[in-house]
């Protein structure tokens, strides 16, 4: 079977980077936790939300290696 590549988007992988390099890391349930008053849908939190999904997604690729 194929393995799926994920496209990510520019404002996607401008928020991995930006975790990358300037956030430190921090456990899993931190990140979720600031992640349950963010609204998923709509543009006022927009920022916020890109930032935590992709601090998510950093930890996830650190996991990896």
């Amino acid at each position: 079977m194929a393995d799926i590549l994920p496209f990510q988007s520019e404002s996607e992988a401008f928020y991995q980077q930006f975790a990358r390099e300037h956030l430190p890391e921090r456990r899993t349930q931190d990140i979720i936790n600031d992640l349950k008053p963010v609204r998923m849908l709509g543009d006022q939190d927009t920022i916020a939300r890109g930032v935590l999904f992709a601090e998510l997604a950093v930890m996830g690729e650190r996991g990896q290696s």
